[in-house]
């Protein structure tokens, strides 16, 4: 079957995005629900309209619902004169907005768009729906899934767990509307204004904190990064927590409890995995925790002079290389002002590489300097499309190479571009998918 009708359910995801949403434009949240629509995915904030587009390229009815953004969603009430329950207006609406579409493929971006216990019904609640896809991209995820007829995943970790579920392996990619937005405000073509940069979450307490901090002693990278919510005395307190290296109870009794209470969560992993995906599932995790050790060992700035260390927000140790988070149409025009862009993955990746940053730096035409992993080669051919690192140390000697070598450095740029623009955009993911949707429908 071809033509189908497909929703796809959809977050702003980043605290805050939703007043980035209406930033621009004061007056938005009066316009009809269309127009805020458009505008908010226009603005790129996260998977922007892409997906629809494709899709409706491919020659389906496709429809995005923006699930968590308040204003835009009881707007669609309004013009609807929908009632619904001040405290379940998330739900209620969007349930509202499924039973008006009717569609034949509802495809969840976002699994928290809907409670699970709805989500596990939602064929029962509305029988026109005649297959349920759920996308998953953090390679962390433990999440019963088995309500998913099609089961996507953008991280080869997660493959591999959810392998009883018959998952399909599909990359995140590059939505190529993102080069016309750009142009189109008039930041294509433009000088490259930055050296090094990183641009995201410092995932502090994580080995990425670390792996920032040693980098920004080593380079003149520039971070716009988020994360503050985790500090825990806010931007000026400095200290976001105290890091025990030995073990922060001294005493026998302490130490005594500290080992009960491991052992305890250990052992409930333990059966909780085995009872989920069997013994070779087991086998499975604990490879993925030695790997994930070795990796962190690897990538971790070490101190082992001190018995503790104290994370401090990087915002207060490099106050003037350190800038507030971007979203949207502005993040991407920071890559695409950038010479070489920093990319580190999350310890939950194991070894291997998924996220999206390396579709997105390529994509608009930036270096891309990128840890390694054993499914690299899958998505781009290391030092001639882009440069991979194995420490942070490697990483700095490389990025220092690259700004001393410009052809060479604007070469590798070009061929990332292209690799990207060729095989991992936003429409070449929805062949793959529109081809997995029409042999089971």
């Amino acid at each position: 079957m071809s033509g189908y009708k497909i929703l796809r359910l959809q977050g702003l995801t980043y605290p805050g995005a939703e007043d980035i949403a209406y930033k621009s434009n004061p007056k938005l949240g009066e316009s009809p629900y269309r127009i805020q629509k458009e505008a908010i995915l226009s603005q790129k904030i996260v998977y922007s309209e892409g997906f629809s587009n494709a899709m409706r390229a491919l020659g389906n009815d496709a429809y995005e619902i923006l699930f968590d953004c308040e204003r835009l969603q009881k707007t669609w009430a309004k013009e609807r004169n929908f009632q619904y329950k001040a405290d379940k207006w998330q739900l209620e609406i969007v349930l509202g907005q499924i039973n008006e579409i009717c569609p034949d493929v509802l495809y969840f971006q976002d699994i928290f768009s809907l409670p699970v216990t709805v989500r596990k019904s939602i064929k029962e609640l509305c029988p026109y729906i005649r297959l349920v896809i759920i996308q998953k991209g953090y390679p962390g995820e433990t999440r019963d899934l088995s309500d998913a007829d099609i089961l996507l995943v953008s991280s080869p970790i997660l493959f591999r767990r959810y392998l009883r579920q018959n998952p399909y392996l599909i990359y995140h990619s590059f939505d190529a509307e993102i080069l016309n937005r750009l142009r189109q405000r008039g930041d294509l073509p433009q000088s490259q204004d930055y050296e090094l940069v990183f641009a995201g979450s410092s995932r502090a307490p994580e080995s990425r904190y670390w792996a920032l901090k040693e980098l920004a002693e080593k380079t003149k990278v520039e971070m716009w990064v988020y994360g503050d919510k985790d500090d825990r005395r806010g931007n000026n307190g400095r200290i976001i927590q105290e890091v025990n290296i030995e073990n922060a109870n001294k005493s026998g009794w302490g130490k005594l409890q500290h080992a009960a209470r491991v052992f305890g969560k250990r052992l409930k992993w333990a059966i909780n995995t085995v009872s989920r995906w069997g013994a070779l599932g087991l086998l499975f995790e604990l490879n993925n925790v030695r790997v994930r050790r070795r990796i962190r060992n690897r990538i971790t700035k070490k101190n082992n002079d001190k018995s503790h260390l104290s994370l401090v927000s990087l915002k207060a140790l490099y106050p003037e290389r350190c800038h507030g988070p971007l979203f949207g149409v502005e993040y991407y025009q920071l890559l695409s002002q950038s010479k070489i862009v920093f990319n580190i993955h999350s310890e939950k990746a194991d070894g291997t590489v998924d996220n999206m940053k390396m579709f997105e730096a390529t994509g608009v035409g930036a270096c891309l300097l990128t840890d390694s992993g054993n499914n690299i080669k899958d998505l781009f051919e290391p030092d001639t499309e882009i440069v991979t690192y194995s420490s942070v140390s490697e990483a700095a000697d490389k990025a220092k190479y690259l700004l001393d070598n410009e052809t060479e450095r604007i070469k590798i740029a070009d061929a990332g571009q292209r690799r990207t623009l060729t095989d991992h955009t936003m429409l070449r993911r929805c062949e793959q998918i529109n081809e997995i949707i029409i042999s089971r429908l």
